[in-house]
């Protein structure tokens, strides 16, 4: 399956040349409300899965992508507002995620609130954001990196890259910018 992950030029550069991308953390999340959207008056079930969260963000992070490249709504959000680089890859589909988008929150209890239920709530975002048509591949939090403190997934046969596409901001003034996307495009276009 094709899926499209959006980044500002300096870190779609990196993530080109050292063959990875991050990993984002639950708590690093763009949505504040993210694993909040639940239906619950039960103040110890709301404690529960702030537990759980935080048990989970030590684990376990998520990338987000796309099944769609060309909405101007996700270049202006997540890709510095046209002048970034969308990434495409090949993942399978057995490693994506798709986002269940609804209007009211996963009704919960504190009995309820278990591993499953809090992976189901990993991938269920409130209405609003439906316009991002979001996949997520779940990865392991193994090793840290020394440099950034951050955690990455490597390209490999589970996150093959396919495709760069130039937001129209796109500043190509960079003649090394330039010779190193050229040279990227080609070896991708070659090993398609």
């Amino acid at each position: 399956m094709r899926v499209y992950h959006f980044l500002s030029t300096c870190y779609a550069m990196d993530d080109l040349k050292y063959g990875r991308l991050k990993i984002s953390r639950l708590e690093d999340l763009n949505d504040p409300f993210e694993l909040l959207a639940i239906r619950c008056t039960d103040k110890e079930c709301v404690k529960k899965i702030e537990k759980m969260k935080l048990m989970l963000d030590n684990e376990h992070g998520v990338i987000c992508f796309s099944r769609n490249w060309s909405n101007p709504l996700l270049w202006s959000h997540y890709a510095d507002k046209h002048k970034g680089i969308c990434l495409g890859f090949d993942v399978p589909e057995k490693d994506a995620e798709d986002i269940d988008y609804v209007v009211s929150g996963l009704q919960c209890n504190k009995h309820s609130v278990d591993r499953d239920f809090m992976l189901k709530l990993l991938s269920t975002k409130y209405e609003d954001w439906r316009y991002e048509d979001e996949v997520r591949f779940f990865a392991d939090l193994k090793e840290v990196d020394s440099k950034t403190g951050m955690y990455f997934k490597e390209f490999d046969e589970h996150l093959i890259p396919r495709e760069i596409i130039l937001g129209v901001r796109f500043d190509s003034t960079s003649i090394s910018e330039q010779k190193f996307i050229s040279k990227i495009m080609r070896t991708r276009t070659e090993s398609i």
